[in-house]
């Protein structure tokens, strides 16, 4: 009796799965809540502020990084073969923007990358464009008031310059250690 007795001690005391009941780590990546179409939003504290990813029932993926002033700093968005983001300075400007499409593989098919310069005036003063594969670099230049001035397109060792109109004016080829070349067109 008394070995029942403390049996009955020892059962009511001891609980094996009294750790499942405990509050285990959140996952980081569970959604906050979802919405009426299935799409799981997903907000996260991050080094620079906060960020909210909405998933969608078809895979697109949508993320859009705050920082800790609620302003944004990143958009992001990647449907099947498709990926496009933005970077935005501390005015809401665009920095930097790029657009990515890939095979069927997965494998990187071609990428344009854009990074954008202001005048103090909030103007437009440059943008760089590069796109892959062949890294064809395009620069667009702009005065002080915004207005299109030229534009230098890049391949490899040639670079020429274009007027506002498309009429390139001016060529210039690097041929290495026999100098740089230039030619008004």
């Amino acid at each position: 009796m008394y070995y029942l007795y403390n049996m009955e001690n020892f059962k009511n005391h001891i609980k094996p799965f009294d750790f499942l009941k405990k509050k285990q780590p959140t996952d980081p990546m569970a959604p906050k809540y979802v919405k009426p179409d299935g799409t799981k939003i997903i907000e996260q504290d991050c080094e620079i502020g906060k960020a909210v990813y909405q998933i969608s029932p078809d895979a697109t993926l949508v993320c859009h990084t705050y920082d800790h002033d609620n302003s944004l700093v990143l958009d992001y968005i990647r449907k099947l073969n498709i990926e496009i983001g933005r970077t935005y300075d501390e005015y809401g400007r665009i920095t930097f923007e790029f657009e990515s499409v890939y095979d069927e593989h997965n494998k990187l098919a071609k990428r344009t990358e854009t990074q954008i310069f202001y005048h103090d005036n909030n103007n437009k003063s440059k943008e760089i464009i590069i796109k892959y594969p062949g890294e064809f670099k395009y620069e667009k230049h702009y005065d002080e008031n915004g207005k299109f001035t030229e534009s230098v397109e890049i391949r490899g060792a040639v670079k020429t310059w274009f007027d506002p109109n498309g009429k390139p004016f001016k060529r210039e080829t690097d041929k290495g250690s026999g100098g740089i070349v230039t030619e008004n067109l």
